[in-house]
């Protein structure tokens, strides 16, 4: 997951890309945040590469958000730390 958001954040950001990895009662919170290269495409539903980190990450038990607000591109996503505990 921050493989394919690192990508993304290479190939249509720019500048430095802000990662935040912390442990909450939802389990593993991981924060991608970028800037938006300018011309890069505007859209907040994704691609492909969002829409396979989406789904393996629901399949895991966890959740994804993303957000492209005022150029800023965020990506949040939550990760169970006990899948099998949280059913």
């Amino acid at each position: 997951m921050l493989q394919e958001a690192l990508t993304n954040a290479h190939k249509h950001g720019k500048g430095r890309v802000d990662i935040r990895i912390t442990r909450d009662p939802g389990g593993l919170r991981v924060t991608v945040r970028n800037a938006i290269a300018t011309s890069s495409p505007k859209r907040v539903d994704g691609g492909f590469g969002l829409i396979g980190m989406r789904e393996r990450i629901i399949s895991a038990g966890g959740s994804l958000d993303v957000e492209n607000h005022l150029g800023v591109f965020t990506l949040n996503a939550t990760l169970p730390l006990n899948p099998e505990q949280d059913t």
